[in-house]
């Protein structure tokens, strides 16, 4: 869909991260007034050190898997048929082969131009 892979990446965590903002504010606003006050209690710092500590560590390891999704995204890779994916040291002769066979390859066709041919302009 997008040619920059950096900008694919964004575009996804957008959607990904939009879905989840939803549901949580949708199932929040569900709840009784008296499990709002809890939660609000651990959001603002208002409840016991535990309950604080177990949520940062969450967010620390939800931080972490963007952190390696983005790394995994941009790195050198060539993922074959039985997509499988093989990490390419970016300074070999390999990565060089690589490199000369992408720029080679045709490009396909980004939205803007598959959006244009649908609609016949």
């Amino acid at each position: 869909m997008f040619q920059n892979v950096i900008v694919a990446w964004l575009f996804r965590r957008a959607l990904e991260v939009g879905g989840v903002v939803v549901f949580v504010s949708q199932v929040y606003a569900a709840l009784p007034p008296y499990v709002q006050a809890a939660i609000a209690e651990v959001l603002t710092g208002a409840a016991s050190p535990q309950n604080i500590a177990i949520a940062i560590g969450g967010i620390v390891v939800a931080l972490w898997g963007y952190v390696w999704s983005f790394r995994s995204t941009v790195g050198t890779h060539v993922v074959t048929g039985d997509k499988q994916q093989i990490p390419v040291k970016p300074d070999t002769r390999a990565a060089s082969e690589i490199e000369a066979k992408a720029v080679a390859a045709p490009k396909p066709k980004t939205i803007l131009e598959r959006i244009a041919e649908r609609f016949g302009r």
